[in-house]
């Protein structure tokens, strides 16, 4: 639960216990979890880079981007973090927040305009996705460009997200008409293009490590699609499973005890649980007070929700609800 203050109060959802409290400055653009379920990274509004301790609710480091940031990752070795905002893209030591400087001064040189996805796969490339309509591929330590995604073409919308997983050959790129692309990391080739139902434009997505893909619209539509099974040209586009009430602002798909579910957040305020091959709801939570911004998991049974204010909630799933 959060107040005007800017205060979020965590709790244990099983015993209703006060676990800790954490305050964040400015509004959380985003977040990323380290391996070790101790720490995360979050990005704002207000340029800031903040690292925290999942244990204590305490902030360990800030560092100041001197731009708006929207979107961060951090690489598989835990050595850099990623972040995207109003003037393009940044790379941080994960440890102790101090920038890296670039190899050259055309280094990650190309986005024209605001970059608010990032995705760090392949071990040494980094994927971005901006506004101004491109996608583009990198090689993390020098920044130089290795492929570029539908740049200057009929493409006439956005693009509104991106997800991929590390150890996959495969990203999904989103466009604001609700056009969906598959694409080879390796060369961002499309190996297949939909179209969702009506148009919707994408709020969230999610690949997961089996290469599951969970897609939200705008108009309360859940998709779900598996990557592994994708191979022809002609392949079916993802299957909607269900279709909410609420408007779908972020999703994460829960492993472990709860896998083969979908965790979604709502610009109301609620939580909602739903089978991925079903589309049944599980469960519905309503956080208090404010509309949601964000979801992100830690392990099988732990999940942060980022609410609009720039506060965050820790829930914990129990294993038979």
């Amino acid at each position: 639960s959060s107040d005007a203050g800017g205060t979020a109060i965590l709790w244990d959802a099983n015993t209703g216990q006060l676990l800790r409290k954490v305050s964040h400055p400015g509004q959380i653009a985003g977040v990323h979890w380290f391996n070790d379920s101790k720490r995360f990274a979050s990005v704002s509004n207000d340029s800031r880079l903040c690292l925290w301790s999942a244990d204590t609710g305490e902030m360990i480091k800030e560092a100041d981007a001197q731009q708006t940031l929207f979107g961060i990752d951090i690489d598989d070795r835990e050595q850099t973090i990623a972040t995207g905002g109003r003037r393009g893209i940044q790379l941080w030591d994960a440890k102790t927040l101090a920038p890296k400087e670039k190899v050259t001064e055309n280094a990650f040189a190309g986005h024209r305009s605001l970059v608010f996805g990032v995705r760090f796969f392949g071990g040494d490339k980094l994927l971005t996705s901006g506004w101004d309509k491109n996608a583009y591929a990198w090689v993390r330590n020098s920044g130089s460009q290795i492929q570029q995604y539908n740049a200057n073409t009929e493409a006439r919308t956005p693009i509104v997200a991106i997800a991929a997983n590390g150890s996959l050959s495969r990203a999904v790129v989103a466009r604001s008409d609700g056009t969906i692309s598959q694409v080879n990391v390796s060369d961002l080739k499309p190996i297949n293009t939909w179209s969702l139902t009506g148009a919707e434009m994408v709020t969230a997505m999610d690949v997961d490590d089996n290469a599951g893909l969970a897609i939200a619209t705008i108009d309360g539509s859940i998709y779900q699609q598996r990557l592994d099974f994708v191979e022809a040209v002609d392949a079916a586009k993802p299957r909607r499973i269900t279709k909410l009430a609420e408007q779908p602002i972020a999703l994460a798909q829960l492993t472990g005890t709860k896998a083969g579910e979908i965790v979604i957040a709502t610009s109301s305020g609620k939580i909602i649980r739903v089978d991925r091959e079903t589309g049944e709801i599980k469960q519905t939570l309503t956080l208090d007070g404010e509309s949601n911004s964000a979801i992100f998991l830690s392990g099988a049974r732990v999940a942060f929700v980022l609410q609009s204010n720039g506060e965050l909630v820790r829930l914990q799933f129990a294993d038979d609800t």
